[in-house]
């Protein structure tokens, strides 16, 4: 797992959020093969857990729900359930109503939440 000394946060959050971006787009195009996509996944998520220890980090994880990629706008939603959920679940209600995985892993991520059986601290 990654680690930053106190004050390294602010200059690096730009460079995190990006490497969790990237992370989720390159997962997004590789469905076919699922030992790959779930190794980029837990890279993603050892970023989440650091981001969401800032305000900063919490902002930008946040900020990726307006993204142009509905795998990365998933992610985000799911990850931003945690702090704005009410925000968070606007965007997962509006990728659901869409087509594929994507709508589909919202429409499920949805009730898990709802059910209170989403757990992101593992």
């Amino acid at each position: 797992m990654i680690r930053l000394k106190r004050g390294e946060m602010a200059e690096n959050v730009e460079e995190l959020i990006a490497q969790y971006r990237d992370l989720l787009v390159q997962r997004s195009m590789e469905f076919a093969r699922p030992s790959v996509a779930n190794k980029l996944f837990d890279r993603n998520h050892a970023i989440h857990k650091i981001l969401r220890e800032s305000d900063e980090g919490r902002r930008a994880i946040s900020g990726l729900m307006n993204d142009d990629v509905d795998a990365v706008r998933l992610t985000a939603a799911v990850h931003t359930l945690q702090w704005d959920p009410v925000a968070a679940e606007h965007v997962l209600e509006d990728i659901e109503a869409g087509p594929g995985i994507v709508g589909f892993n919202a429409k499920w991520t949805l009730r898990e939440y709802r059910d209170g059986k989403l757990d992101l601290d593992w």
